[in-house]
């Protein structure tokens, strides 16, 4: 855990100073020129305003504290659905963000509703848990719905609680199953970096 300093001495461009790189210093909450002693460097590029440069420096202050932890994933051509900054939902076995993911193999239809939907594969849940899932329609529509918890028994097929009206799921959606409203994770991608054959790496944080 890196140590937590007092201030940012932000480095910037001032026209007022005949073009030449100044410092302003940014504190954190509760510190001033009085009691800070722990100062990092922030050097800002393309930046010719102080009031800008003090901004910057806050937001950068605030996403050390708030975001320390950025976590790196591996996917398939998945990625091309998002760009640098856009928030995400993440499900992953490592952290244990949400229970399962997969396909939709099956949807149950009655009435022009849908009541439930078959999985590409089991699932195993906790007899007294309350689960949901959410599922991604082909034109990236989110859908959640909670489930019917019948047994601890792996199972495939799961039961909507209420039936789903339109737009309905379909055959291929992908569908992320967990703890309601912690079925997945919320994240923002900092980094893409492409890899082989429509692969990528993605950094996310908080």
């Amino acid at each position: 855990i890196a140590e937590p300093f007092h201030a940012f001495k932000v480095r910037f461009v001032d026209p007022s100073s005949g073009w030449q790189q100044v410092d302003r210093i940014v504190y954190d909450d509760g510190y001033s020129e009085a009691n800070a002693t722990r100062f990092e460097n922030l050097e800002l590029l393309g930046v010719t305003d102080a009031d800008h440069a003090w901004r910057l420096g806050r937001y950068h202050m605030a996403c050390a504290r708030l975001r320390p932890e950025a976590y790196e994933i591996e996917t398939d051509v998945e990625y091309l659905a998002c760009r640098r900054g856009d928030l995400v939902r993440i499900a992953h076995d490592v952290p244990e963000w949400g229970l399962a993911w997969g396909r939709i193999k099956a949807v149950a239809v009655a009435s022009g509703h849908a009541t439930g939907i078959t999985l590409d594969e089991t699932v195993t849940m906790a007899p007294l848990g309350a689960y949901a899932v959410r599922m991604r329609l082909a034109d990236a529509t989110p859908v959640v719905a909670n489930i019917v918890t019948a047994s601890a028994a792996p199972t495939a097929a799961l039961t909507f609680e209420s039936p789903l009206a339109e737009p309905l799921p379909a055959v291929g959606d992908l569908v992320m199953l967990g703890v309601r409203t912690r079925e997945t994770v919320e994240a923002i991608v900092a980094m893409v970096r492409p890899g082989p054959d429509l692969s990528a790496v993605l950094t996310l944080v908080d």
